[in-house]
């Protein structure tokens, strides 16, 4: 397989279409040479095909030896909008499904080169890579598995800098490892990102053979895409004569797009009512344009803030079908949101398709990557990039004759009017249409109408501005690479982001039906029951600033913020506290805040359902309306079992009926009463479930009812009872518990084998193996080996085995209570009496090559000891444990948690040994290795 086979593999996987003539010199130039560092590509001319070539790049070099494989084994697509309805995420999705159904052919050539590149029978991976949420498992276990990531700047950046937004501290470094080596960043639209972009060449710096004595290779390689280089010389121009006249792509580049001016005056004695005639001028246009075409048009309007979005649409939707497209939406209802109505509006939909009339609203959210085409356009003025990316969505595949658009623009006069978004250049934008527009005010957005317009004209001024970005120095690597625990003063990781004056990273909020509306101070632990027995997912969480969920949570209800991450930052407003409260998650512990000042970015929150605050379009503080509880679904879908809570606030959702939520109710009231009294919740359950699936719910409901009738497990909480779905075969808990020795053999060989895989040093892979072999020695631990075992000593006794894991409690009460019994304190580690033993004994081993290296990996292996161990209070213990005939003996405490113990110089030494995310993918391999075994062991306990 060579390079001129990509176009072969492009008309297979595409089912005939040959790939536009830019693609293969693309192809050619990345096989013969390097991916360029910028591709100047306009909007509509399949910018996301680089994904296609990165990933024939890689097959074509899978058979290579790691070191000499040019091609990273993660590619990650990275926008800089929360709105990822685009063809980028199908078409990862598509070229996944296709490689994994091939049979034959060039497809099944390069499924076969990616499935052996990863050691397993999936060729290809893809992510859509969200703010996570604790105790979330990473997105990859194996590091050498290809992988085609789909994210934003906010979470991939805050990644790659060891501050992972929603990621818990112990998961941090694995996640900086995964995307700062071995990988590929494309950035599309990048001169939306001109912060990060600066901080990306901070960081490739800092990965160089200048920082670190035994520098690990394969660095992240950074690709920029542009639809607008900030000036004629930036970027590989890949366009030539070919594409322009391609019978598909020459009318995309060709077709006209011309654009009416309208401005309207700024009255400064009332603003407001200036407001309203932007929105009805806005409304206006639309309407016009619907009205001049036939059959059923699509038209757009794209405005740069959400209330502006919220207000039209409530004027439209009145007039014919209407839909709201803002970034700030619940991932399932946006999924929601893309079923029901993207194919009415898609590029290249059929007739039929769309039956009826449609508007769509938008904000910026829908610039970059949403493969949407408009019939007719009217937008609210902006800066000249963020217009050309707007016009992108309008008769977006040249297949009509005549498109009509117009761009509204509030004067201000010479009153300064400085955007938020857009600052002057929005200003100065308007000025330069005007100029090239003449008397008939109308211009032409066609990309090649506005190539012309542009030729040597210098348009930095007319782009929206990049915040200057602070200095990434080594002091700011040397804080953020302290994951657990992290400093007590550090730089914010939103301005090597966005720029300075940035917000700082965003909040996380979950609603739900079974919190109660009111606190009363004697429920407060049960309210954080009800909120525990459920934990969140990513799929049902909105990211909001702070100070929007600050002025919610205080009664304001502020709408007007603004739809692009890294939005500016605003100084704190005085606030009128409300009798409001949330469930907050930090760090994994749980507790209540009672007033909008707790709560810190970062933070993630349970909001009781009754609050309001959103609806099916998104963020929306001004409804009252309870919001749908979507927990269920989300985790049904997040863990893939069915997950469902029957609560007494949850039937209003099961039926509209109040009779029958009524009798829900009293069904559900006895059940509890029984329990209380002592009888079996299982067969409560049943009984409940029998009883429920005989009223007249809704399907789904019903559905899941039935599915949740035999094979389920019961967990109380406050008022209800969180049923789940478990495997028909009854579980022996015999086969439950995983011999200690032979966990550490497994993950020591996993290790070495991922180790080789990744191309490292025949010492590394010795390293790797070592440290997997003895990184639960400390599990040997009398007290732990009794917690293992239930806190039964006989039972221990009996089986005369240690274990690496045992019986899984159904609940973290009894977890606690089954430790108590154990003696084992809270909090110890058992990681840091395996450092410990190695380091004791090391004189009876067979000396790795870095002993050092070893005790650390072993340390480390669950995300603690970065720079600092914990500090618990514990007596200390006598472990013995015999290895290959070695016996190892321990006795006292580690002590690994004081300064004078060396653990955190030995921290820095290796960072400047390793790098910083040198050493970060040291500890990934083994890491990934130990979470790999795990999962493969509860797959074996289930199937017994």
């Amino acid at each position: 397989m060579n390079a001129d086979d990509f176009n072969s593999f492009f008309k297979e996987l595409w089912e005939d279409k040959e790939p536009f003539p830019w693609q293969s010199a693309l192809m050619k130039m990345v096989a013969e040479q390097a991916w360029p560092e910028t591709l100047d590509l306009p909007t509509s001319a399949g910018k996301t095909a680089t994904i296609d070539i990165a990933i024939f790049h890689l097959a074509l070099e899978a058979d290579k030896p790691p070191l000499e494989r040019r091609a990273p084994v993660r590619i990650l697509f990275t926008i800089d909008r929360r709105l990822v309805v685009d063809d980028a995420y199908r078409r990862a999705c598509y070229i996944r499904d296709r490689l994994a159904e091939a049979k034959c052919g060039i497809l099944s050539e390069v499924a076969e080169r990616l499935a052996r590149l990863a050691n397993s029978n999936e060729p290809l991976k893809v992510i859509e890579l969200r703010g996570g949420l604790p105790r979330e498992p990473v997105f990859i276990q194996n590091p050498n598995q290809p992988t085609i990531v789909l994210s934003t700047v906010d979470q991939v950046g805050s990644r790659l800098l060891f501050r992972g937004y929603g990621v818990s501290q112990s998961m941090r470094p694995i996640y900086a490892a995964l995307v700062g080596t071995d990988s590929m960043l494309i950035l599309d639209e990048a001169h939306l990102s001109k912060p990060f972009e600066e901080t990306l060449r901070w960081i490739r710096r800092y990965q160089s053979d200048a920082w670190a004595e035994e520098p690990i290779r394969r660095p992240i390689t950074v690709v920029r895409m542009t639809a607008t280089p900030s000036n004629n010389n930036e970027g590989v121009t890949l366009l030539k004569d070919a594409d322009w006249d391609h019978p598909v792509l020459g009318p995309r580049l060709n077709c006209a797009k011309l654009a009416s001016l309208v401005s309207i005056k700024w009255d400064k004695e009332d603003p407001e009512e200036t407001h309203r005639v932007l929105l009805e001028t806005l409304t206006s246009k639309a309407q016009e344009l619907m009205e001049k075409m036939s059959d059923a048009p699509v038209i757009g309007i794209v405005v740069n803030r959400v209330a502006t979005a919220r207000q039209i649409f409530e004027r439209l939707r009145s007039k014919g079908d209407a839909v709201l497209l803002i970034g700030r939406t619940r991932p399932l209802d946006r999924d929601e949101l893309v079923k029901d109505y993207l194919p009415r509006m898609r590029a290249g939909r059929d007739e039929g398709h769309n039956p009826r009339p449609l508007y769509v609203v938008a904000t910026q959210t829908i610039e970059v990557g949403a493969d949407i085409d408009f019939d007719g356009l009217v937008t609210e003025a902006a800066a000249l990039d963020a217009l050309r990316q707007r016009f992108g969505r309008l008769n977006r595949l040249g297949t009509r004759t005549q498109v009509d658009a117009a761009i509204v623009y509030v004067d201000y006069g010479r009153n300064k009017n400085i955007d938020p978004i857009y600052g002057t250049a929005l200003v100065d934008t308007w000025k330069w249409m005007k100029q090239k527009a003449g008397n008939r005010k109308v211009i032409d957005f066609g990309i090649r109408a506005m190539k012309a317009m542009l030729q040597n004209e210098d348009v930095a001024s007319l782009l929206t501005p990049g915040k200057a970005v602070p200095v990434l120095l080594p002091a700011h690597m040397d804080m953020f690479v302290q994951t657990m625990p992290v400093p007590t003063v550090e730089p914010e990781v939103a301005s090597y982001l966005h720029g300075k004056k940035t917000e700082p990273e965003e909040v996380q909020v979950a609603w739900r039906a079974d919190l109660p509306e009111e606190l009363k101070p004697e429920d407060e632990l049960k309210i954080i029951e009800m909120a525990s027995a459920l934990p969140p997912t990513q799929l049902e969480v909105l990211a909001l600033p702070v100070r929007a969920i600050r002025d919610f949570l205080a009664g304001l209800g502020r709408e007007d913020i603004t739809d692009v991450e890294g939005g500016e930052s605003e100084d704190e407003i005085e606030i009128r506290h409300e009798r409001r409260y949330a469930v907050l998650w930090r760090n994994e512990d749980l507790s209540i805040i009672h007033g909008p000042n707790e709560i810190a970015p970062g933070d993630r929150l349970v909001m009781p359902s009754s609050y309001g605050g959103l609806d099916e379009f998104g963020w929306h503080p001004e409804s009252k309306r309870s919001v749908r509880d979507i927990g269920d679904e989300a985790a049904s879908r997040f863990h893939g079992r069915q997950t469902l809570r029957i609560h007494g606030s949850m039937f209003s959702q099961w039926s509209d009926d109040l009779e029958i939520t009524n009798k829900a109710e009293k069904l559900l009231r006895d059940c509890l009463d029984r329990f209380d009294e002592g009888e079996d919740l299982s067969n409560l359950c049943y009984e409940l479930i029998e009883n429920l699936l005989g009223l007249p719910l809704k399907e789904n409901v019903k559905l899941k009812l039935a599915k949740l009738q035999l094979n389920r497990t019961e967990i109380p909480y406050p008022g209800g009872v969180l049923l789940q779905q478990r495997p028909e075969i009854t579980k022996s808990a015999k086969l439950m518990r995983i011999p200690l020795d032979e966990h550490c053999i497994d993950v020591s060989e996993l290790a070495g084998s991922f180790a080789v895989a990744c191309g490292f040093p025949d010492e590394i892979v010795r390293n790797e193996m070592f440290a997997g072999r003895f990184h639960d020695i400390g599990k040997a631990d009398p007290r732990f080996q009794l917690w293992l075992y239930e806190g039964n000593p006989i039972v221990m006794r009996k089986a005369n085995e240690l274990l690496a894991k045992s019986v899984r409690a159904a609940d973290w009460k009894t977890i606690g209570i089954n430790r108590n019994q154990a003696g084992y304190p809270a909090g110890t580690r058992h990681e840091c009496y395996s450092a410990a033993m190695v380091e004791e004994n090391e004189h009876a081993l067979d000396r790795s090559d870095d002993m050092e290296l070893v005790a650390y990996l072993i340390g480390t292996h669950h995300g603690r000891g970065r720079p600092l161990m914990p500090t618990v209070d514990d007596g200390g213990t006598l472990i013995r444990y015999e290895v290959d005939g070695k016996k190892l003996n321990f006795k006292g405490k580690h002590n690994l948690e004081l300064l004078g113990s060396g653990w955190s110089d030995m921290f820095w030494r290796l960072n400047r040994r390793y790098g910083y995310w040198g050493l970060a993918s040291l500890e990934m391999l083994l890491r990934l290795a130990d979470h790999r075994q795990s999962a493969k062991e509860e797959v074996m306990q289930d199937e017994a």
